[in-house]
């Protein structure tokens, strides 16, 4: 009898293990996409307006599709929008560029503090880090991910549509 209840257990554990995922997917609207290139699953955040969470580009210069060099400065008008904040999080905005790997190049000193539950930011962006990378994927794309830090965790909730540019 004892062996039947310590498989029972062991059962409910598995299946506990795969619902966990399904139920971070419905509670936090992200969603599990596979990488190719690194043979992994990566969880990616909601690309909806209606989400948990929302970033959008409003303007940027240069426009998507330009070309940069070492000197370009990019200014990044975003406006973003969290629907419920949680007050024992913490929340930024944050750059991405898209390297080889599928990590995230964040580099500090980047990101913009979020406080507000609404609003609009401005960020400059040197980019001579970026270029000199060669995790960097050429062209460049580059896109903002608001992502929500509570203890050691850091979820992204919401990231924009990347913008191009290619590199002189």
């Amino acid at each position: 009898m004892d062996e039947d209840h310590k498989r029972q257990g062991e059962l409910q554990l598995v299946a506990w293990l795969l619902i966990l995922p399904a139920l971070i997917v419905l509670i936090m609207g992200v969603s599990y996409v596979y990488n190719e290139r690194s043979a992994r699953y990566v969880v990616t955040p909601s690309r909806s307006a209606t989400g948990p969470a929302f970033v959008k580009i409003v303007s940027i210069t240069p426009a998507s599709g330009s070309a940069v060099e070492f000197n370009t400065l990019i200014r990044a008008d975003l406006a973003y929008q969290i629907q419920a904040i949680d007050p024992g999080a913490a929340y930024f905005l944050t750059p991405r560029f898209q390297t080889a790997d599928d990590t995230i190049n964040l580099n500090p000193g980047d990101d913009r503090i979020i406080t507000e539950q609404v609003g609009t930011v401005t960020l400059y962006l040197t980019i001579e880090r970026e270029l000199a990378d060669p995790r960097v994927v050429k062209p460049i794309k580059l896109a903002f991910i608001l992502r929500q830090t509570k203890g050691v965790v850091i979820l992204p909730i919401a990231n924009s549509e990347p913008v191009v540019y290619e590199v002189k």
